[in-house]
């Protein structure tokens, strides 16, 4: 079901574009990110990243806070959670801490520069540790197959060069969820 959803949204949003008058590059580039994109679904869905249950205190990350953002040691780096965005730096995921909204979530700056599916899970796995520390009301509720799913979707429309303008930052909100379930 989630896939129908997936591919289902992905048609939609290219259909929305088209009709608005703007040029779609060429069909067959579009064809090889949406295989693509299957192929990644037939992977993730063969790990036990698709069915985490968020509930469980299965890893935890140790924080340092400094200059106003929290920050978390990961494989490759570093990643900082804040209010705002902070600078650009090299090795450094910058994470927007939006969940005290309407419509709570967080946001990846510059998500389109990762494409590894293991790094995009290690740096979920620390956002939803830092949701567990920093608990707000109302409350933040993305699984991480979901975020995971809604990152490879945001690549994929970056990289045609749709919606290059929200494409880049990969956006965790609520309301967005419903579309990620399976």
């Amino acid at each position: 079901m989630f896939l129908n959803n997936l591919i289902s949204y992905a048609v939609y949003s290219i259909i929305c574009y088209l009709k608005k008058g703007n040029n779609i590059m060429n069909k067959k580039k579009i064809l090889q990110k949406i295989i693509a994109l299957l192929m990644i679904q037939i992977s993730i869905s063969n790990t036990s990243c698709a069915v985490i249950d968020n509930s469980q205190d299965d890893v935890c990350y140790s924080s340092t806070f400094e200059d106003g953002c929290t920050v978390y040691d990961y494989s490759d780096g570093v990643v900082k959670i804040s209010e705002k965005s902070t600078p650009i730096q090299e090795n450094v995921v910058n994470v927007v801490d939006l969940r005290y909204y309407n419509n709570p979530g967080m946001k990846v700056i510059n998500s389109y520069k990762i494409k590894d599916i293991e790094t995009m899970k290690e740096i979920i796995d620390i956002m939803l540790d830092y949701n567990k520390k920093n608990d707000i009301t109302p409350s933040w509720n993305r699984s991480e197959s979901s975020m995971i799913y809604e990152w490879i979707l945001h690549n994929m429309f970056y990289d045609l060069g749709l919606f290059v303008d929200h494409a880049g930052d990969t956006d965790f909100n609520n309301n967005e969820l419903k579309l990620f379930k399976y």
